[in-house]
């Protein structure tokens, strides 16, 4: 009931729709019962040689089939529209709802149980809890209606009836309790699919190098037959439902048969108020049946709802001031006594960091993997919050700034480039939707991307395909490094931006580097000897610390860590 209600402020906005729905269900079981009365008059009319009455009632019986019919065309229109629109605005609230969460979220789930919730779940909302609205609604306003009407004709039948409806109620119930415990199980086994295909699409060039195509479509086969029969345990138990309640509903016609032949015999009740209590009996009955199987489709629609609803009340770690600041930044970034875990379980990443670093200071960050150096850069823009400590830009504690006026003066380049599924021109433009063309290219130039945009037919207006699939990877890194010059960012993250290129596209991603660091702060995490030696300090990190900072050959000189890095670093340079 509790998931019902958190669903009420999307119908409320709808009301003018759906009092439209509840006036047609009032009209629709008015109708109903007006039939069953019409049925008793016109045995009558039979029995009594009525022809003009009889004729009159048969045309006031398609008078009153016709406005049936209408009501239940409005009614079903408008309950559609309201339960399109309430799945819509939950998709797109899910959406919004995601965008705001912070990265910690995005670290502790997996992306196909996101995928699930987002799609397969909303799409169970969409095929059941919708559908069983339109049909329970006329159902439930006949049975109250019809209840009524019978209790005038025969209440002796009646109460015959209602004994029955108990056991109904617990085969439902039984069924319910069993269906809910069944789909629970095989929404999260769908979630386990949706991974396990996200990640084999994602890792299909790995996936083909090592010629293991044939041991990934062996798991998805695993996952997809366990899914496969745990949906048929659910269809088992749904298809076993309507046999067992039809026969329990039969028996109970025939006993109210019998014993409504016996009192016709005997003159308790006439022949046309049994035909309309037996039609009447066939609506209270009806709506019974269909709750039961309405339910057992419910429980699905409730565990989907009930996922829907645990996403969107996911907190954020990372909130937003009551009063955010917005402000032009210059650069200077202090980190006060700073440390940091990603769960206190799994201990401090960074400790006790003290580091102050200048307007338009570049400083590379050093030291062996694991040393958090890409955790020290990432709380710049926030990503994560310190566990303790105090970080500052200009003054001011980070916490206080918007996140947009924040993250909006903070360019990044990683190693992992990020396009999106879009042209050039607007992946260039993703921080600055209102830049010109000659700016755009302006940006390009700098990042040494213009020569080769040019080359395509389209120009800036090429297709790079998903996650920029058409383009090269050094040519992917200078379309990230454009985007990064055109947003204009006062600190500037270069985390192993040129790692992965061969030495030619290294080369042209370097010098675009240095076109993006002029009067910038820069945080440089890189294994290049120049990018670290061209510093103007350079920060060594290990196990969370920072155990030495001074320029090239101070370190050289007073810091062992750095000198083997440095040597190693060298070495594999020269190889290479």
């Amino acid at each position: 009931m509790k998931l019902y209600l958190k669903l009420w402020p999307y119908f409320r906005e709808h009301w003018g729709r759906c009092l439209v729905v509840l006036v047609n269900v009032f009209l629709f079981a008015v109708a109903n019962m007006y039939f069953l009365a019409l049925v008793k008059e016109l045995s009558y009319d039979i029995e009594r040689g009525r022809v003009g009455l009889f004729i009159y009632r048969i045309c006031a019986g398609l008078t009153l089939a016709l406005v049936r019919s209408l009501t239940s065309y409005a009614q079903t229109y408008n309950m559609e529209w309201i339960g399109q629109r309430l799945v819509m605005r939950l998709r797109l609230k899910m959406y919004e709802h995601l965008q705001r969460l912070s990265m910690d979220f995005f670290n502790k789930w997996k992306i196909g149980e996101i995928m699930s919730r987002s799609t397969n779940d909303l799409q169970v909302v969409q095929g059941v809890f919708v559908s069983n609205v339109v049909t329970l609604l006329p159902e439930l306003f006949t049975f109250v209606g019809v209840l009524i009407y019978l209790s005038v004709l025969s209440w002796p039948l009646l109460l015959i009836t209602l004994i029955t409806l108990p056991l109904f109620a617990f085969l439902i119930q039984l069924f319910t309790r069993r269906m809910r415990r069944i789909s629970k199980y095989n929404q999260r086994k769908l979630a386990d699919l949706a991974s396990v295909l996200q990640e084999s699409i994602y890792g299909i060039s790995i996936i083909k190098a090592f010629a293991a195509e044939n041991k990934e479509i062996d798991n998805y086969t695993k996952e997809n037959e366990r899914s496969f029969w745990i949906s048929m345990k659910g269809a088992r138990l749904y298809a076993l439902q309507e046999p067992i309640l039809f026969m329990l509903q039969i028996s109970m016609i025939m006993v109210i048969f019998m014993i409504g032949g016996v009192q016709i015999i005997e003159g308790h009740i006439t022949v046309g108020n049994f035909i309309a209590f037996c039609l009447g009996l066939g609506m209270l009955v009806n709506p019974v049946t269909i709750f039961g199987k309405i339910s057992v489709k419910q429980q699905q629609a409730e565990v989907a709802l009930g996922r829907i609803f645990e996403l969107l009340e996911t907190e954020p770690t990372v909130k937003e001031a009551a009063r955010p600041q917005k402000k032009n930044i210059t650069g200077q970034v202090q980190f006060q006594d700073l440390s940091f875990a990603y769960t206190p379980a799994n201990g401090l990443v960074l400790k006790n960091i003290e580091l102050e670093v200048r307007t338009g200071e570049v400083l590379a960050l050093v030291g062996p993997s694991g040393g958090g150096k890409t955790t020290l850069v990432n709380l710049l823009p926030r990503f994560y919050d310190a566990t303790s400590g105090r970080l500052l830009i200009d003054g001011l504690d980070v916490k206080e700034y918007s996140f947009n006026s924040l993250r909006s003066q903070i360019g990044i380049v990683t190693q992992e480039t990020i396009l999106f599924s879009g042209t050039i021109r607007e992946n260039i433009a993703y921080g600055k939707t209102d830049a010109t063309q000659s700016e755009i290219e302006q940006a390009a130039r700098m990042a040494n991307a213009d020569s080769f945009i040019k080359l395509f037919p389209s120009g800036y207006l090429t297709y790079v395909g998903e996650r920029g699939v058409r383009l090269s990877g050094g040519q992917k890194q200078r379309v990230a490094i454009a985007r990064a010059i055109l947003s204009d960012p006062k600190i500037l993250i270069l985390d192993e931006a040129t790692s992965a290129l061969d030495n030619e596209s290294e080369k042209l991603v370097q010098q675009a580097l240095e076109n993006l660091m002029r009067s910038r702060t820069t945080f440089v995490i890189a294994h290049r000897l120049s990018t670290i030696v061209n510093a103007d300090r350079i920060a060594v990190l290990e196990d969370g610390r920072i155990i030495a900072i001074g320029k090239h050959a101070e370190l050289l000189q007073t810091c062992p860590l750095y000198q083997k890095l440095y040597k190693l670093q060298k070495a594999k340079e020269e190889n290479a």
